[in-house]
């Protein structure tokens, strides 16, 4: 990782953190939830279009270029029809976190899985995966709550801000190719 990439990457998790905190302090529930609504809706648009950024400026000519394509297309337009649904964001909003949640616990413990039978460091990996899980289940539990919404939001992102400042800060191994 270089400076530049470790000074963006702890902007955007501050930044985050910050987003994080303002949710739970914020006390007006029906308003909160529409902040998390535009919150996921506008991060999916900026996923998305960083991924066809990527995938225009240099992962045409890769193998597996196509994949990035597909999922900043569909990433993209998951986030545009988000945001146009931010009249009544609650029950569609808590289905977006409950699949975000989901499918990244269930892919994290996978790789961590993986990274054991490899014999690599896999505890934290599997335990991100864990939290993730545990949470998309607290959010189907209470699925009509909107505070539940707005907390299980606010926990989950500083959560990844923490990981993300944790990473910026953490010595790297850097491979000097003679």
């Amino acid at each position: 990782m270089t400076i530049h990439q470790r000074i963006r990457s702890l902007l955007v998790s501050l930044f985050m953190a910050g987003c994080a905190v303002f949710l739970l302090l914020f006390e007006d529930s029906e308003f909160s939830s529409v902040l998390v609504a535009i919150f996921l809706s506008i991060s999916l648009i900026l996923y998305g279009l960083r991924q066809l950024f990527f995938y225009f400026t240099s992962a045409r000519f890769m193998v597996s270029g196509m994949t990035i394509l597909y999922v900043g297309l569909i990433t993209f337009d998951v986030g545009v029809f988000a945001l146009s649904i931010i009249d009544d964001p609650n029950i569609l909003v808590m289905l977006y976190l409950v699949g975000l949640y989901a499918f990244t616990g269930v892919i994290g413990i996978l790789r961590a899985f993986e990274a054991k039978s490899e014999s690599s460091p896999w505890i934290s990996t599997f335990l991100h995966g864990a939290f993730d899980v545990i949470v998309a289940i607290i959010c189907l539990i209470f699925m009509h709550n909107s505070d539940v919404l707005v907390l299980a939001y606010a926990i989950g992102l500083l959560h990844r801000a923490i990981v993300r400042i944790y990473n910026a800060l953490r010595p790297h191994d850097i491979a000097y190719i003679p």
